[in-house]
C-alpha cells in the first residue's frame, strides 16, 4: 500500500500474484479476495498462474464458492486449464471428500495433453494411501517411473507408511533403498518405521534410518500434519507453488518431460561425478527459465553453487542476471564461508 503512493511506480500482475500468495499462505482468505478483486478494477492480466494461486489456497481451506467458480468460468469460456489450475481442483475434490469426480477430471486432463507432473502424482498417492488403498497407491508410482518422473520424498514416505501398516518390513525396506538411490533423505514422517523397526528387532536398520531423519534440520513437520502432505522448506507443495511462481510468470515450462524439478531439487543433497553422470544422460536442454527454477529451489551452497558452475559449461546456456541475482542471495544467505566460493 505504501508503495501505490511513490511517484512513478505502479504494482504489476508480478507484485499482486506474490503478495496475493502471501495473503493465502496465511490463512487471510477474505483479503487475499479482496487483493484478487482489485487486481482485477486495475485491469491486470489474469494470468493462468494466478487463478491456480487463488485455487490452490482456496482449496486448502475447502472455500467451494471460490475454486467452484474459477472452475465453472473457466469451462464457461472455454479456456483450457493449466497443469496448476487441474492439479488445485483434484486438490479440493479431494479434501471436499467428492472422489467420483476426480476419474473424469483426471481423464479430461489428459486427452487436453496436459500431463501430469510430480506434485500431482504426489497429490494423488498421499490421497489413496491416507485413503487405504495401498496398492492404488502403488500402481501411480509406478506410473512416474515408467515415465521417468522421479517420485518425491513424500510419494516415497506414504507408501512406506502404508506398507508398515501391513507390517511389510520387506517393502517397506525395498522402498527405502529406493528412496534412497533417488537421494532422498527420509524426514520425520517416517519415525513410525524407525520405531517399528527396534520393536521388530532390527536395530541396524533402526539405528540408520534414525541418524538419517536427524540429519537435516530442515526435515521438521508440523503437529498437525499427519495424514497431509509436509509442510517442510524443499518438499511441501504449497512453498513449491510460491517457489515456482516468480519462473512461471516468465514463461518457464519444463522442456523436457522426464525431468522434473522439483524432485531433482528435493533429491540433491551433494554434488558429485555420479549427479552429473545422470544429469548429462537426462539429455535436459538447459534454458534460463528452467535453470532459474531449480536454483531458487536448491537450498544448499553446497549443491546450488557446484550446479551453477556445472550449467554454464553446457551447450547453448548462458547465465542471465536472474540467474547470477539468486546465486548472489544464496552465497550471502550461506553460514559458508563466502571465501570458499
Amino acid at each position: 500500500n505504501w508503495l501505490k503512493g511513490q511517484s512513478g511506480f505502479k504494482h504489476t500482475e508480478f507484485t499482486y500474484g506474490v503478495m496475493l500468495n502471501t495473503l493465502g499462505k496465511c490463512g487471510h482468505m477474505s483479503e487475499m479476495r479482496k487483493l484478487f478483486g482489485e487486481m482485477r478494477k486495475e485491469g491486470l492480466t489474469i494470468t493462468p498462474v494466478i487463478i491456480s494461486c487463488i485455487m490452490h489456497w482456496s482449496a486448502r481451506v475447502v472455500d467451494s464458492s471460490t475454486v467452484l467458480y474459477h472452475w465453472k468460468k473457466l469451462k464457461l469460456e472455454g479456456k483450457k486449464p493449466s497443469l496448476g489450475i487441474y492439479t488445485a481442483y483434484i486438490d479440493y475434490l479431494i479434501r471436499a471428500k467428492k472422489f467420483t469426480k476426480i476419474p473424469p477430471v483426471y481423464e479430461t486432463m489428459l486427452t487436453e495433453e496436459c500431463l501430469p507432473n510430480g506434485r500431482l502424482y504426489t497429490l494423488l498417492i498421499q490421497h489413496l494411501a491416507n485413503a487405504g488403498r495401498l496398492r492404488a497407491a502403488v500402481k501411480i508410482l509406478e506410473i512416474m517411473q515408467k515415465l521417468h518422473v522421479v517420485p518425491s520424498r513424500v510419494a516415497y514416505e506414504f507408501i512406506i507408511n502404508g506398507y508398515l501398516k501391513e507390517d511389510n518390513f520387506k517393502k517397506v525396506e525395498e522402498l527405502l533403498n529406493e528412496m534412497r538411490e533417488r537421494f532422498h533423505r527420509p524426514s520425520k514422517r517416517l519415525i513410525p518405521v524407525m520405531k517399528a523397526f527396534g520393536v521388530a528387532g532390527k536395530t541396524e536398520q533402526a539405528a540408520t534410518l534414525q541418524e538419517e531423519i536427524w540429519h537435516d534440520d530442515n526435515s521438521e513437520i508440523s503437529a498437525n500434519e499427519e495424514g497431509q502432505v509436509s509442510e517442510e522448506p524443499g518438499s511441501n507443495m504449497s512453498e513449491d507453488i510460491l517457489d515456482s511462481l516468480m519462473c512461471e510468470w516468465r514463461d518457464a515450462t519444463s522442456p523436457h518431460v522426464g525431468f522434473d524439478v522439483n524432485a531433482f531439487a528435493q533429491a540433491l543433497h551433494t554434488w558429485n561425478g555420479e549427479v552429473e553422470t545422470v544429469l548429462e544422460e537426462a539429455n535436459v536442454q538447459w534454458r534460463s527459465a528452467l535453470v532459474l527454477e531449480v536454483l531458487r529451489r536448491l537450498r544448499n551452497l553446497d549443491t546450488s553453487w557446484p550446479f551453477f558452475h556445472w550449467v554454464k559449461n553446457r551447450a547453448g546456456f548462458k547465465h542471465d542476471a536472474f540467474s547470477c541475482m539468486v546465486m548472489i542471495q544464496r552465497i550471502l544467505k550461506s553460514r559458508s564461508s563466502i571465501e570458499r566460493t
